[in-house]
Formats: structure tokens, C-alpha cells, sequence
């Protein structure tokens, strides 16, 4: 919302996390707005992201003109421990922090107990994202990642914002943590059978698009790196 629509009162801007799709247009809303990051999203930033722009310039050259005039800005409230609550004017707005799940600086904003903002926790109508790229980026918890989205329910959301997608309601929460815990038992027993990370990866992207095959190809490969997160996760000794 720009500044000046906003009839006086103040405008807060927050982000889900920080990487380039979601938390780098942050300096269009500096001195026009009250910029809200959660502590570890601003770890996050220093941390990563000029490296984001080095590794998305090389993935996608067209895009790096533009990249390469992102300019990182300091938030104006940092907060740490517990949620923030901010008044939006006859709203409410619960800024809650919990990564690492799909990143490291997850987080959720809930508005008046029934609009809820999930970032890339919870996609609609397409694979999940699954950042594992060790050594660069490996900060992905997906264990914690099912937690996340079991508190998640219990919210009991009539509105879910996905990170990507439409629009939709707790069923896209659901559709999420089962595509996870499908692919954690998979892992588990590809790893038990003795397969390596990258042929237990290889196997559960062909299982996963046989099994959710509306959700298209253009993501599809995420299944094969969540089966590698899982895999590494995994407490079986081969």
C-alpha cells in the first residue's frame, strides 16, 4: 500500500523471508513505511543475500541488470523473541517467526485470526520449493518443516495466502505436509535399501509426478531435492 494512500496512518511492510522472490523490492518502501524483519531475516540478508544475486545472475542472465540494482536497507523494527502484533487500524496482525522450516527465516503473518500469509511454507496447485543446494544453501529444516505446518492447522486459517499460487484454504496446508511426509518415508526406506542421496532423489522426483501430476513440471524437481533433504536428515545408518 503506498504511503500516500493510506490516509494518514502508518504503513507497515514485512516480508516471509528474504530471498529475492519474496524480501528484495524492501528499498522501494524505505522513509515511505515502517519496515518490520524479524531478527533472523536480517541475519539472513547479510548472510545471503549478495550471494543470491551472484547465484539467481547465473541461473537466469537476463535478470541480472535488474538484480545487480537491488539495494539490501536496514528494517525499522527488529523483533526477536515471541510475535509481534501490529494494529492496522480496526486490523490485526500477528507477525510470527518460524524457521528454519523452508528457510531459515520463515515467517507468517496472520491477519484477524483468519487471513494467513504462509510464504513459501505453503504453495498452492504446484510442488513445494525446497532451497536444498549444500554447501550454498542447505539452512532447510524439513522435519520442522511438517511441524510447522501442523501449527499452522490449528490456526485454523479461512483464508491461506500461499507463497505462490492462488489464492485457497487450509486444504493447501494440507496438501503440502502430505506431499512432505510422502517424500520423508520414501527417503527413509530409498535410504535403509542402501540407494545413494542422488538415485533416492532421482526415484522420488518420477514417484512424485506420477502421484501429483496436476501440480505440472515446472517445479518438479523440488521433489527430488526434498527426497536429498530428507535423505540427509535421516537417522538410518546404512
Amino acid at each position: 500500500m503506498p504511503a500516500d494512500s493510506a490516509g494518514g496512518r502508518t504503513v507497515y511492510v514485512a516480508t516471509t523471508h528474504v530471498d529475492p522472490g519474496h524480501g528484495f523490492g524492501m528499498a522501494a518502501f524505505k522513509r515511505k513505511a515502517r519496515i518490520v524483519f524479524h531478527r533472523s531475516q536480517v541475519e539472513e540478508m547479510h548472510r545471503l543475500g549478495h550471494g543470491y544475486i551472484d547465484t539467481f545472475s547465473r541461473l537466469r542472465p537476463e535478470l541480472t541488470p535488474m538484480l545487480r540494482s537491488v539495494e539490501f536497507v536496514e528494517p525499522d523494527i527488529v523483533f526477536c523473541d515471541g510475535d509481534l502484533e501490529v494494529d492496522l487500524g480496526g486490523h490485526r496482525a500477528v507477525l510470527r517467526s518460524y524457521g528454519p522450516a523452508h528457510a531459515a527465516d520463515d515467517q507468517v503473518v496472520l491477519v484477524d485470526d483468519r487471513v494467513l500469509f504462509t510464504g513459501d511454507l505453503v504453495l498452492a496447485g504446484q510442488f513445494p520449493i525446497v532451497p536444498y543446494f549444500p554447501p550454498f544453501e542447505a539452512d532447510i529444516d524439513a522435519n520442522h518443516w511438517i511441524d510447522v505446518l501442523d501449527e499452522l492447522t490449528s490456526l485454523q486459517p479461512a483464508i491461506v495466502v500461499p507463497g505462490h499460487g492462488d489464492l485457497s484454504d487450509i486444504g493447501a496446508i494440507a496438501e503440502v505436509r502430505d506431499f512432505l511426509t510422502y517424500v520423508r518415508g520414501m527417503a527413509s526406506q530409498l535410504r535403509a535399501n542402501g540407494a545413494s542421496s542422488d538415485d533416492a532423489g532421482a526415484s522420488i522426483e518420477a514417484a512424485a509426478r506420477v502421484r501429483w501430476p496436476s501440480w505440472g513440471a515446472s517445479l518438479h524437481r523440488s521433489s527430488g531435492l526434498a527426497g536429498r533433504a530428507f535423505y540427509a536428515a535421516s537417522t538410518t545408518r546404512l
